[in-house]
């Protein structure tokens, strides 16, 4: 099955087998329209991964394919819009040794992402609905061409809502108050060595020279990688990397 979808500011035409359609696909669609049907409320689903596993792509697919077959309307989000803005990475430090790093050097690490204020989003959107009134909650966003969070974006519409995010897996206290929110949660497994050439296409394609996108990759989305896939809890569903 082929879509064009816009993945991170980037129109990308994607492909995904039938077989993972009709295997994998539609039976987590009707998993979350059962549920959303059964308890009568919002659901949020958390999808987590490896940099370059393609969160955002699954989570917009599903998105699309909730809506032309009938199931709870899926809307896709990502945690992304929760990273720090550059003016604050700019002028912050975090200490990993006996070094004190800059967040901007090691932005995209677990270090960089607001997670107080999407806690905080995360229990607006719940008590919203737990007292009848309409969610007042807007969803940032990460702008890949500004390189930097647009607060507001979108407003909170689905059924289903789709969270997808590195870290929210992670065996760490802040993340597993984020996950207490979530109904079910995912896991995209992938390799390190099927990741590398993806992660250093994306930052050449948002404008960085391919040198200094290799460069990237080791001192930062490498450690990036083996963090989410050697230290996130079990999820209720994992999927091979299929994209």
């Amino acid at each position: 099955m082929k879509r064009t979808l816009s993945v991170n500011g980037f129109d990308t035409e994607v492909f995904f087998r039938d077989r993972a359609v009709e295997e994998i696909f539609r039976p987590l669609l009707r998993c979350f329209t059962q549920k959303y049907e059964e308890e009568g409320r919002r659901q949020i689903a958390f999808i987590a991964g490896p940099p370059a596993a393609g969160k955002s792509t699954l989570a917009l697919f599903l998105q699309e394919l909730s809506g032309e077959e009938g199931f709870a309307p899926v809307q896709a989000l990502g945690m992304d819009g929760f990273h720090y803005p550059n003016a604050y990475l700019d002028t912050h430090t975090v200490k990993r040794g006996e070094e004190e790093i800059l967040l901007r050097r090691i932005k995209g690490s677990p270090e960089t992402y607001n997670t107080p204020d999407m806690e905080a989003a995360l229990r607006r959107i719940r008590n919203d609905f737990i007292s009848g009134k309409p969610c007042g909650v807007r969803w940032p966003s990460y702008d890949r061409n500004l390189h930097d969070v647009v607060p507001d974006t979108y407003p909170i519409t689905g059924a289903i809502l789709l969270i997808e995010g590195n870290y929210l897996l992670l065996d760490e206290p802040v993340w597993e108050r984020l996950r207490s929110f979530a109904d079910t949660t995912i896991l995209l497994r992938a390799r390190e060595e099927d990741l590398r050439e993806r992660l250093i296409s994306r930052k050449v394609r948002g404008g960085m020279e391919r040198e200094a996108a290799a460069l990237w990759y080791e001192n930062t989305d490498r450690g990036n990688i083996q963090t989410v896939l050697n230290r996130s809890v079990k999820a209720d569903f994992e999927i091979p990397l299929i994209l």
